[in-house]
């Protein structure tokens, strides 16, 4: 009995460790709440804080709303009616997700601004003149607003694409039967049953848009993300930067709770089983029409983009050859696969340990330790140099902590774990729940050595979630942009960095080579979920 309880409090200990590891950087970053507002905090709070507030609140509205339609009406399109190349269109939707936003922004910026070809077009055929833009001024709120919802909506889609597909087409009958209209059905039936799968859509589009910092950047709206960047490599106050950190930090936070809530009371209707229902077939200019709608969302969000920057691509060949191009890559390409490596031995360890604890306290840890993906790159970065600031009390491990900052990858992966060990848990753990209790029990039986029974018994149904989880976080931290930009080391760019740089300096045409490598390498996650039938 002895033996049993030190070694489940030597699981208790690895689990605490592992969850502290994980979410102490947005925990130090809370503290900037409470802690010195450093020189220039009363001078922020009174000129740009309520900008920051302000353009952060109408952004998250406006996207709300658009992503809403984007991602619900083709969902209920595709559920209602069958017609020529319906079966594609959900993997079509899929495929803005290999956009960055800041790369999608570059590539509306050169389609729509005075000297883009089709405004040239325009001005010389038809005497068209409506100022530095083709229809309104794109750097504003309102671009930002239409950027990230064609970049995002299909978050939207996918969970209520999935939603859709597991309603009972029983329900839709009877309430037909009885003389219901259709949007009577919508409002009463359906839109009650995928409540939970919007709210769930929509918090991970405000995720994503309180995690940007490129396209705001570039587009020049000052947000939380932005005035955390300005206190700090701007202002040097490293205190405002702490608590403009952990005030986008609480923003995250009420928005995990207002997911949360959203899911509060929610019946689920497809217990028992299913049987799906049979769209309706179209044809003609119907068919074409629903088509149209269906699709739109990816001719916004992925279509145009990718062909601007195919056609810039041709002006920026001689970029292909300049010696950077490759280190660069070699830099993006040693950050992705060390990243992803590490985030999926840590989540491996955090399973291992999880599964020998079977409590809810355990499990909130686990929660706690995978929540990073919540929170915005910009406040994982600031609160682990919180951290360095605390430790370097000794002047050993001052030089130290600044020699692994600025020399080093260390802190920068530590970083990328800590923020996308959520995608490797989430495909691992998928993977350890096909792992049957009665093939352990007969190997224990049978007297197999752990490792024996680790190598024959669990590793055949982890090996392809494991990969899975490796090449979605790798390719994450190839797109990502604001940890980067705070923690990489002097002299180390990435393809995300040298894209984003190039496009901040007009030079659009030759951020295009850097921008299409991490376009072709965001399809792979999209090939995942769709070769896992997800979509």
């Amino acid at each position: 009995m002895k033996a049993i309880a030190e070694r489940k409090f030597g699981f208790w200990v690895s689990l605490a460790l592992l969850a502290l590891l994980a979410g102490g950087p947005a925990l130090a970053a809370l503290t900037g709440l409470f802690g010195n507002s450093g020189a220039h905090w009363v001078e922020l709070r009174q000129t740009v804080l309520p900008v920051y507030f302000l353009n952060t609140l109408w952004i998250a509205a406006g996207v709300s709303v658009l992503s809403l339609a984007l991602g619900l009406v083709p969902a209920l399109v595709l559920h209602r009616y069958s017609f020529p190349f319906s079966a594609q269109v959900p993997l079509l939707l899929a495929l803005p997700l290999a956009i960055p936003a800041y790369i999608s922004g570059m590539a509306y910026h050169a389609m729509l601004d005075y000297t883009s070809p089709l405004y040239v077009f325009l001005r010389s055929n038809f005497g068209l003149q409506t100022g530095p833009y083709l229809f309104f001024n794109l750097h504003s709120v309102g671009g930002v607003i239409l950027v990230f919802s064609f970049s995002y909506a299909p978050y939207v889609f996918l969970l209520v694409h999935a939603a859709m597909r597991a309603f009972p087409a029983a329900q839709l009958e009877v309430a037909r039967l009885l003389g219901a209209s259709g949007r009577k059905v919508l409002f009463s039936l359906l839109l009650p049953h995928l409540r939970p799968a919007l709210a769930a859509g929509l918090s991970l589009v405000l995720m994503e848009v309180l995690n940007d910092y490129g396209l705001v950047r570039f587009f020049g709206v000052e947000t939380f993300t932005t005035g955390i960047f300005n206190a700090w490599f701007l202002l040097r106050d490293p205190a405002a930067a702490f608590r403009l950190a952990g005030m986008l930090m609480l923003m995250a936070f009420l928005l995990l709770l207002a997911e949360q809530w959203s899911r509060a009371g929610h019946t689920d209707r497809t217990k028992g089983g299913h049987r799906p229902g049979l769209p309706k077939k179209l044809r003609g200019w119907n068919a074409g029409l629903a088509l149209a709608v269906a699709t739109l969302p990816f001719v916004l969000g992925f279509l145009l983009p990718v062909a601007q920057l195919l056609v810039m691509l041709f002006d920026a060949i001689p970029v292909l050859v300049r010696s950077d191009f490759f280190r660069l890559l070699a830099n993006s390409l040693l950050l992705a696969l060390g990243a992803g490596l590490a985030a999926t031995l840590f989540a491996l360890a955090l399973l291992y340990s999880g599964s020998k604890l079977r409590s809810r306290f355990a499990q909130a840890l686990v929660l706690f330790a995978t929540s990073g993906y919540a929170i915005p790159g910009a406040v994982i970065a600031i609160g682990l140099l919180q951290i360095v600031n605390i430790m370097a009390f000794t002047p050993f491990l001052s030089r130290l902590l600044g020699w692994l900052l600025t020399s080093t990858v260390v802190l920068l992966m530590y970083a990328y774990v800590a923020r996308f060990v959520t995608a490797s848990w989430n495909s691992v753990s998928s993977g350890a729940t096909r792992i049957g209790s009665g093939q352990l029990e007969a190997a224990r039986i049978a007297g197999a050595p752990a490792w024996l029974v680790f190598r024959q018994v669990i590793w055949p149904f982890l090996k392809p979630a494991t990969l899975a989880g490796f090449i979605m976080v790798s390719m994450d931290v190839l797109k990502e942009l604001p940890l980067t930009l705070l923690l990489r080391p002097f002299n180390f760019d990435t393809l995300a960095v040298r894209a984003f740089e190039f496009a901040a300096d007009e030079r659009i045409a030759e951020a295009s080579p850097y921008a299409l490598l991490i376009v072709v390498a965001g399809f792979v996650p999209v090939w995942l979920i769709r070769k896992n039938k997800m979509i």
